[in-house]
């Protein structure tokens, strides 16, 4: 596919970004939750990006429930706190849907895009 050759550079670096801010916000929902021990960050991190795989594997629709599950069980295995780990994938839900909620508007009336 040498068409996408020149955009992958692009597109990756774009998936980097995303996923950076992505990790911002969560350690942000982790401070605002209480979590001290910058050190168990990590652990909280590495169950945030896993869930994210989880919910894209097709077990549940649209991964609802995947990401929570995978948060409870890591936190278990891992020895973190279950509750604030299922807390920072339901923050980290609902203001991802609340920042989506604007583009709601452009999908019932969308405009033409200026080329």
């Amino acid at each position: 596919m040498p068409r996408f050759r020149k955009a992958f550079v692009y597109i990756s670096l774009w998936s980097v970004l995303v996923q950076g801010v992505q990790m911002l916000a969560a350690v942000s929902i982790l401070h605002a939750l209480g979590v001290e021990n910058s050190g168990s960050y990590d652990d909280y991190l590495f169950l945030f990006f896993l869930s994210a795989i989880m919910a894209s594997v097709p077990v549940t629709l649209g991964g609802i429930g995947a990401r929570e599950f995978t948060f409870l069980m890591g936190a278990e295995y891992l020895n973190l706190q279950q509750d604030l780990a299922v807390a920072l994938s339901l923050l980290f839900f609902s203001v991802s849907a609340v920042s989506a909620l604007p583009g709601l508007w452009y999908t019932i009336k969308p405009r033409k895009i200026l080329a």
